[in-house]
């Protein structure tokens, strides 16, 4: 088992990076592609998938939106029916290909976040996000989009999808001195 990854429903491949005191769990079934960066102080608790060359920064929350029954009538929400115990409850969260969430961001599934998108650090995302959208705020909203024109989109997901990047990442050349 990797450092805070927890259970049998998470599939983490070997390249996978998980900073510090962060947590992947998921009551059911978890994927996550190759290449994924997970900062510090991550906390992944949902179902879904979460696609190749995915960084996610410091401080960032994935969660369900309603994983505790909070409507079961004279039962406190610490003590009623969750997630982990009633799959009814489990909502999916699909995070796409090359996809940046920043610093302090809060995904809440169910949500659909398209590939090549990049969600600005501390949002909070309800809603589906676009491929190649840039979104920002509370609730999150596009602000722009990522790249100008539809070639170099073209461009960009040809390379990503052919693991074939056009310039070496500054991690390949980097040494890390003793």
């Amino acid at each position: 088992m990797r450092l805070g990854v927890r259970g049998k429903n998470v599939r983490v491949p070997r390249d996978a990076h998980v900073g510090p005191f962060s947590r992947i769990w998921a009551p059911y079934d978890l994927s996550i592609g190759k290449g994924f960066y997970c900062g510090k102080f991550v906390t992944i608790e949902c179902d879904g998938q979460i696609g190749d060359y995915v960084l996610i920064g410091n401080n960032v929350g994935i969660v369900g939106r309603n994983d505790h029954d909070h409507k079961q009538v004279g039962v406190p929400t610490s003590k009623a029916d969750w997630v982990g115990h009633s799959q009814e409850l489990s909502s999916k969260v699909q995070i796409g290909h090359d996809v940046w969430i920043g610093f302090g961001s809060i995904i809440l599934a169910p949500v659909k976040i398209g590939n090549y998108s990049i969600i600005s650090a501390g949002s909070v995302v309800r809603n589906d996000v676009p491929d190649f959208a840039i979104v920002s705020g509370n609730p999150a909203t596009i602000v722009s989009m990522r790249f100008k024109n539809s070639e170099e989109r073209k461009k960009h997901r040809i390379s990503i999808i052919g693991g074939k990047f056009l310039k070496k990442s500054v991690s390949e050349n980097y040494v890390i001195p003793n």
